[in-house]
Protein backbone atom coordinates (compact mmCIF):
# COMPACT_ATOMS: atom_id res chain seq x y z
CA UNK A 1 0.00 0.00 0.00
CA UNK A 2 1.68 3.60 -1.24
CA UNK A 3 2.04 5.75 1.87
CA UNK A 4 -0.49 8.88 2.69
CA UNK A 5 1.09 12.11 1.61
CA UNK A 6 -0.62 15.80 1.83
CA UNK A 7 -1.00 18.16 -0.69
CA UNK A 8 0.60 21.26 -0.64
CA UNK A 9 -1.62 24.08 1.34
CA UNK A 10 -3.25 26.39 -0.23
CA UNK A 11 -3.94 30.15 0.47
CA UNK A 12 -7.04 31.47 2.19
CA UNK A 13 -8.78 34.82 2.38
CA UNK A 14 -10.92 34.07 5.13
CA UNK A 15 -12.16 31.38 6.83
CA UNK A 16 -14.81 30.13 10.12
CA UNK A 17 -12.57 28.60 12.70
CA UNK A 18 -14.79 26.15 13.95
CA UNK A 19 -14.34 22.71 15.02
CA UNK A 20 -15.85 21.54 11.39
CA UNK A 21 -12.02 22.82 9.69
CA UNK A 22 -9.89 21.62 12.95
CA UNK A 23 -8.35 18.27 13.16
CA UNK A 24 -10.66 15.42 13.84
CA UNK A 25 -13.80 13.50 11.73
CA UNK A 26 -15.91 10.48 11.67
CA UNK A 27 -14.69 7.71 9.39
CA UNK A 28 -17.27 5.82 7.87
CA UNK A 29 -15.50 3.21 5.60
CA UNK A 30 -16.82 0.11 7.57
CA UNK A 31 -20.31 1.83 8.44
CA UNK A 32 -22.30 -0.57 5.83
CA UNK A 33 -20.63 -3.30 8.39
CA UNK A 34 -21.79 -1.32 11.35
CA UNK A 35 -18.53 0.09 12.68
CA UNK A 36 -17.93 3.42 12.67
CA UNK A 37 -14.94 5.10 13.94
CA UNK A 38 -14.40 8.44 15.29
CA UNK A 39 -12.34 11.37 16.73
CA UNK A 40 -13.69 11.48 20.35
CA UNK A 41 -12.31 14.93 20.52
CA UNK A 42 -13.78 16.58 17.92
CA UNK A 43 -16.22 13.80 15.76
CA UNK A 44 -16.87 16.81 12.89
CA UNK A 45 -13.55 18.00 12.29
CA UNK A 46 -11.43 16.97 8.94
CA UNK A 47 -8.13 14.62 8.66
CA UNK A 48 -9.04 11.69 10.77
CA UNK A 49 -9.05 8.31 9.16
CA UNK A 50 -8.63 5.09 10.66
CA UNK A 51 -9.01 3.41 6.86
CA UNK A 52 -7.22 4.59 4.29
CA UNK A 53 -9.51 3.08 1.26
CA UNK A 54 -11.31 5.96 0.66
CA UNK A 55 -8.65 8.65 2.30
CA UNK A 56 -7.87 10.02 -1.32
CA UNK A 57 -8.86 13.57 -1.69
CA UNK A 58 -10.55 14.05 1.36
CA UNK A 59 -10.02 17.85 2.82
CA UNK A 60 -7.41 18.43 5.92
CA UNK A 61 -7.85 20.56 8.28
CA UNK A 62 -7.25 24.27 8.32
CA UNK A 63 -5.97 24.85 11.41
CA UNK A 64 -3.07 22.82 13.80
CA UNK A 65 -0.84 23.04 16.75
CA UNK A 66 1.74 25.97 16.49
CA UNK A 67 5.03 23.57 15.74
CA UNK A 68 3.17 20.41 15.40
CA UNK A 69 2.29 19.67 11.70
CA UNK A 70 -0.73 16.95 10.98
CA UNK A 71 1.33 14.05 9.06
CA UNK A 72 -0.95 11.19 10.61
CA UNK A 73 -4.58 10.61 9.16
CA UNK A 74 -4.61 8.40 12.85
CA UNK A 75 -2.31 10.93 14.81
CA UNK A 76 -3.22 12.43 18.36
CA UNK A 77 -3.36 15.94 17.85
CA UNK A 78 -5.54 18.81 19.73
CA UNK A 79 -8.25 20.33 17.97
CA UNK A 80 -7.58 23.90 17.27
CA UNK A 81 -10.82 26.14 17.11
CA UNK A 82 -12.58 28.89 18.68
CA UNK A 83 -15.94 27.42 19.00
CA UNK A 84 -18.04 25.24 22.17
CA UNK A 85 -16.84 21.68 22.89
CA UNK A 86 -19.66 19.53 22.46
CA UNK A 87 -20.85 17.99 25.84
CA UNK A 88 -20.23 14.08 24.50
CA UNK A 89 -16.61 14.91 23.35
CA UNK A 90 -13.68 13.84 24.97
CA UNK A 91 -12.39 15.37 27.51
CA UNK A 92 -15.76 16.95 28.31
CA UNK A 93 -17.59 14.20 28.86
CA UNK A 94 -15.48 12.03 31.22
CA UNK A 95 -16.18 14.95 33.72
CA UNK A 96 -19.51 14.22 33.85
CA UNK A 97 -19.46 11.29 36.04
CA UNK A 98 -20.47 7.57 36.03
CA UNK A 99 -24.01 7.18 36.33
CA UNK A 100 -24.59 3.60 37.04
CA UNK A 101 -27.24 1.42 38.68
CA UNK A 102 -26.16 2.93 41.90
CA UNK A 103 -26.75 6.18 40.92
CA UNK A 104 -29.73 5.28 39.95
CA UNK A 105 -30.53 3.60 43.15
CA UNK A 106 -29.11 6.28 45.93
CA UNK A 107 -28.26 9.22 43.60
CA UNK A 108 -30.96 10.06 40.52
CA UNK A 109 -31.92 12.55 40.02
CA UNK A 110 -28.74 14.63 41.15
CA UNK A 111 -25.21 14.86 39.96
CA UNK A 112 -23.24 11.65 40.68
CA UNK A 113 -20.88 11.96 43.33
CA UNK A 114 -17.56 12.09 40.73
CA UNK A 115 -19.07 14.77 38.94
CA UNK A 116 -16.36 17.37 37.90
CA UNK A 117 -18.45 21.00 37.28
CA UNK A 118 -15.63 21.82 35.21
CA UNK A 119 -18.25 19.73 32.98
CA UNK A 120 -19.88 23.23 32.25
CA UNK A 121 -16.95 24.51 31.06
CA UNK A 122 -17.49 24.36 27.02
CA UNK A 123 -14.41 26.49 26.08
CA UNK A 124 -11.35 24.84 24.98
CA UNK A 125 -8.84 24.33 27.70
CA UNK A 126 -6.35 27.12 26.21
CA UNK A 127 -9.18 29.66 26.05
CA UNK A 128 -10.04 29.24 29.68
CA UNK A 129 -8.69 32.00 31.58
CA UNK A 130 -9.54 33.24 35.74
CA UNK A 131 -12.28 35.90 35.88
CA UNK A 132 -11.13 39.09 34.13
CA UNK A 133 -12.12 42.18 36.71
CA UNK A 134 -12.34 44.55 33.39
CA UNK A 135 -9.33 46.41 32.02
CA UNK A 136 -7.18 43.61 30.74
CA UNK A 137 -5.78 44.20 27.23
CA UNK A 138 -7.14 42.19 24.36
CA UNK A 139 -5.06 41.99 21.50
CA UNK A 140 -6.61 40.16 18.60
CA UNK A 141 -3.70 39.46 15.43
CA UNK A 142 -4.61 38.37 11.91
CA UNK A 143 -8.85 37.61 12.70
CA UNK A 144 -9.79 40.48 11.62
CA UNK A 145 -9.39 42.73 8.11
CA UNK A 146 -6.96 45.15 9.96
CA UNK A 147 -5.11 42.39 10.92
CA UNK A 148 -4.28 43.43 14.72
CA UNK A 149 -6.72 45.07 17.05
CA UNK A 150 -6.12 45.91 20.48
CA UNK A 151 -8.57 47.28 23.37
CA UNK A 152 -8.69 46.81 26.81
CA UNK A 153 -11.97 45.32 28.46
CA UNK A 154 -14.40 47.39 30.12
CA UNK A 155 -14.33 48.06 33.80
CA UNK A 156 -18.54 47.77 34.72
CA UNK A 157 -19.28 46.94 37.82
CA UNK A 158 -22.55 44.19 37.96
CA UNK A 159 -23.83 44.44 41.31
CA UNK A 160 -26.83 41.87 41.78
CA UNK A 161 -29.12 41.94 45.01
CA UNK A 162 -30.05 38.85 46.44
CA UNK A 163 -33.92 38.68 47.87
CA UNK A 164 -33.49 35.49 50.34
CA UNK A 165 -36.76 33.77 51.90
CA UNK A 166 -35.62 35.68 55.40
CA UNK A 167 -33.28 37.69 56.40
CA UNK A 168 -31.37 40.59 54.84
CA UNK A 169 -30.89 41.73 50.96
CA UNK A 170 -27.84 40.88 50.08
CA UNK A 171 -25.83 42.66 46.97
CA UNK A 172 -22.66 40.95 45.81
CA UNK A 173 -20.64 41.85 42.68
CA UNK A 174 -20.92 39.40 39.28
CA UNK A 175 -17.51 37.92 38.34
CA UNK A 176 -17.18 38.16 34.15
CA UNK A 177 -18.00 34.65 33.00
CA UNK A 178 -17.84 34.82 29.75
CA UNK A 179 -16.21 36.88 26.55
CA UNK A 180 -17.28 36.12 22.74
CA UNK A 181 -15.47 38.04 20.65
CA UNK A 182 -17.08 38.15 16.92
CA UNK A 183 -14.95 40.22 14.63
CA UNK A 184 -17.14 39.72 11.64
CA UNK A 185 -18.83 42.35 13.06
CA UNK A 186 -16.42 44.15 15.33
CA UNK A 187 -18.32 43.55 18.61
CA UNK A 188 -17.55 41.60 21.81
CA UNK A 189 -20.07 40.84 24.13
CA UNK A 190 -19.16 39.52 28.12
CA UNK A 191 -21.63 37.45 30.48
CA UNK A 192 -21.41 37.93 34.27
CA UNK A 193 -22.14 35.43 36.49
CA UNK A 194 -22.49 34.89 40.06
CA UNK A 195 -23.03 31.80 42.55
CA UNK A 196 -24.74 31.53 46.03
CA UNK A 197 -24.71 29.27 48.36
CA UNK A 198 -28.20 29.64 50.70
CA UNK A 199 -29.05 27.21 53.96
CA UNK A 200 -32.62 26.27 54.59
CA UNK A 201 -35.91 27.09 53.13
CA UNK A 202 -34.52 30.11 50.27
CA UNK A 203 -37.05 30.72 47.71
CA UNK A 204 -40.40 32.16 46.62
CA UNK A 205 -43.61 30.28 45.14
CA UNK A 206 -43.32 33.20 42.58
CA UNK A 207 -41.51 36.21 41.23
CA UNK A 208 -44.42 38.46 42.22
CA UNK A 209 -44.33 37.48 45.95
CA UNK A 210 -40.48 37.70 45.86
CA UNK A 211 -41.13 41.34 44.47
CA UNK A 212 -43.86 41.99 47.29
CA UNK A 213 -41.31 40.77 49.80
CA UNK A 214 -39.08 43.35 48.91
CA UNK A 215 -41.38 46.11 48.64
CA UNK A 216 -42.66 45.22 52.16
CA UNK A 217 -38.56 45.09 53.43
CA UNK A 218 -38.20 48.61 51.80
CA UNK A 219 -41.43 50.28 53.78
CA UNK A 220 -40.57 48.35 57.09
Amino acid sequence: MSAVVASKPQPIAQAMLTHDIAWGGTDRTCESSGQTDACHANPVGRGYWRHSENIDGQPLPQTEESGRSVDSPTGRYVPQAFSPIDRNWAPRHALAGRYDEKWLSSRTPFWHDDFDERYFQAAPADQVIACPAGGEPVVLMTLTSNRRVAFALPSMPMPVTYIPYAGRDVVSQDNIDTIVFDTDTSRFMMTWRRARRVPGKTYYASLDEAVRACRERRRA
